[in-house]
């Protein structure tokens, strides 16, 4: 009889020993923010689901990278992780390990958390393939950017546009793009520079310009700005948005073709117009 007695007391602390690593397993492992030690007032929690490593945040990952450099190690591979970063876009790079599959290379995530907001990074496996998503835990929302939109492949008209009038414009490409129609000519160049002709008085003004998209990629407005800067970064660090005389939204583009809207002139606000696009050397 108190062999038995023992035996069932050895088995019960077994029991309990195995559901307390199971519990403590279970619970996210907490990675603290991100960078470590510079956490910001206002910050945004993000939970990992199990069978996910996150191998960068905010950088290149490298290929055989086995998790964030300074981060804890999991107890196995399903246990989630919880870490937190401060609101805004970010670049988020993940694999897939559940012990038996992986995936060889991370996949980057470019993501839009906003303040207030938890979010949860997930997958699903299609075929030989595993598909990754950071969601708004609450509406199911992806915060993910699109980034077929953002390179100007995608089929929408933020992507055309993208495409057609800012793509050849950018500094390693180099060249120049004229938007025309029978009043204007809107000539833009690297560097963020314009020119704006009127074909019928011969006036030319010129500034620079930049592009805002939300970060659904659904509608975006263009800025131009007179002004005798030449610096991106004064320019862009500068109250653009309120010194801008033309400013407009794009309504249509083929590619071929550019529709705006007017936003200012404040004489000419809900008007349209159309160019025509051509790209030169």
């Amino acid at each position: 009889m108190k062999k038995i007695t023992l035996l069932m007391a050895a088995a019960l602390c077994l029991l309990l020993a195995s559901c307390a690593s199971t519990s403590a397993a279970s619970e996210p492992l907490d990675q603290g923010f991100y960078p470590a030690g510079e956490e910001a007032e206002a910050s945004v929690e993000i939970i990992v689901a199990s069978n996910l490593i996150i191998t960068g945040i905010d950088d290149k990952a490298d290929t055989f990278a086995t998790g964030v450099s300074g981060w804890k190690n999991k107890k196995n591979a399903r246990q989630k992780q919880l870490f937190r970063l401060s609101p805004g876009v970010h670049t988020i790079s993940v694999k897939f390990n559940d012990g038996s599959r992986y995936t060889l290379f991370s996949n980057v995530m470019i993501v839009n958390l906003v303040e207030g907001n938890q979010y949860n990074i997930t997958y699903s496996i299609d075929g030989n393939s595993v598909l990754y998503d950071c969601v708004n835990a609450d509406t199911l929302e992806s915060a993910k950017l699109d980034n077929e939109a953002l390179s100007g492949t995608g089929e929408t008209v933020v992507a055309a546009f993208i495409d057609a009038v800012l793509n050849p414009t950018m500094d390693d490409v180099g060249q120049t793009v004229i938007q025309e129609n029978d009043d204007y000519i809107i000539t833009t160049y690297p560097g963020l520079m314009f020119e704006i002709t009127d074909k019928k008085t011969g006036a030319t003004e010129k500034g620079m310009r930049t592009f805002v998209t939300d970060f659904s990629f659904k509608s975006g407005t263009v800025y131009y700005c007179i002004t005798d800067m030449t610096d991106k970064n004064e320019f862009l660090n500068s109250d653009y948005k309120n010194n801008s005389q033309y400013i407009f939204t794009v309504t249509a583009c083929d590619r071929k073709t550019v529709t705006y809207t007017y936003q200012k002139p404040d004489d000419k606000a809900g008007q349209t117009v159309t160019f025509n696009i051509s790209v030169k050397e």
